[in-house]
């Protein structure tokens, strides 16, 4: 099946998108918004944070007894997939505009956070166009979007492999995301994969140039099956190209107390994913408790 990558900028692209959405479960996106030049200084910047010692990173650790969204940083194996016992190989850390941030990296984080945003409300304004959800009656599905309280930006940092010594697993195993959408910005390196709703997978270009978009469990739920949640996942470089690998995203939310299905609201499906994906068995260490 071949892959179409839509214009941001075309007068048709809600229609195209829907289509896609149906037919492919993902969309690839080009002039897009996002400045490149902004990205790049972007993870130039987080790859210094990430560099630090475990010490110096542990002072962001999230605060695993705060309800709701967890900001701050999550260390390696801090998370697995649902259903999956091996953690994903990946250290990362939670951005809100509201929440806790290394302030040197501030500036250039909410300006990510904030471009990526906007292509996500944008994305969801397409949806909202499609036949298949008129007949919703709870909502508008603008309506239940949370722009600030809970909706992420996430910094990602693959490390560089132990091809002797590791499990046979991936950086990140195949599993559904458990917001609204998932925006995707061009990685530095290549290894992020979507399924297609026919099953076959197909590599994301790490293009800076493409942004691609991805359905979450909640819009899943919400719109009752008429889209299904985009299963992705992060395969492993090859021994030559075993270096870092660093990823931003954004996880764009419902607002907590929209009925996603009878029964959960988003804010109980958020928690019910956060103990399913074991990082509410996480301890945070008391050295490094800034709360």
């Amino acid at each position: 099946m071949t892959i179409i990558i839509l214009d941001y900028e075309d007068p048709f692209v809600a229609q195209e998108a829907n289509r896609e959405f149906q037919q492919r479960g993902f969309i690839f996106i080009k002039n897009h918004p996002l400045s490149v030049d902004l990205l790049s200084r972007a993870y130039g910047e987080w790859s210094e944070f990430f560099d630090q010692s475990l010490g110096m990173k542990g002072i962001y650790h999230f605060n695993v007894e705060k309800a709701g969204p967890k900001d701050g940083y999550f260390p390696l194996y801090a998370e697995h997939a649902k259903g999956i016992v091996d953690p994903d190989i990946k250290e990362f850390y939670h951005f809100y505009p509201w929440g806790q941030t290394p302030h040197d990296l501030m500036s250039i984080a909410k300006k990510i956070h904030d471009g990526l945003l906007k292509m996500g409300l944008c994305v969801l304004n397409w949806i909202s166009k499609g036949d298949y959800l008129s007949a919703h009656e709870d909502s508008n599905l603008s309506d239940i979007v949370d722009h600030g309280e809970s909706t992420v930006t996430r910094i990602l940092h693959y490390p560089p492999l132990d091809f002797e010594n590791i499990s046979p697993r991936l950086r990140s195993a195949a599993h559904e995301d458990v917001n609204l959408l998932t925006v995707y910005p061009a990685a530095t390196q290549e290894g992020l994969e979507f399924k297609d709703n026919e099953g076959i997978w197909h590599r994301v270009p790490s293009d800076p140039s493409i942004v691609a978009i991805g359905i979450g469990d909640m819009l899943a739920l919400w719109s009752r099956g008429r889209l299904q949640a985009t299963t992705h996942r992060v395969i492993n470089p090859s021994p030559d190209h075993n270096y870092s690998r660093y990823a931003f995203l954004l996880f764009l939310h419902a607002k907590n107390y929209v009925q996603l299905s009878p029964e959960h609201t988003a804010a109980s499906y958020l928690a019910q994913r956060f103990r399913d994906n074991g990082v509410l068995t996480q301890r945070t260490p008391k050295i490094h408790q800034k709360f």
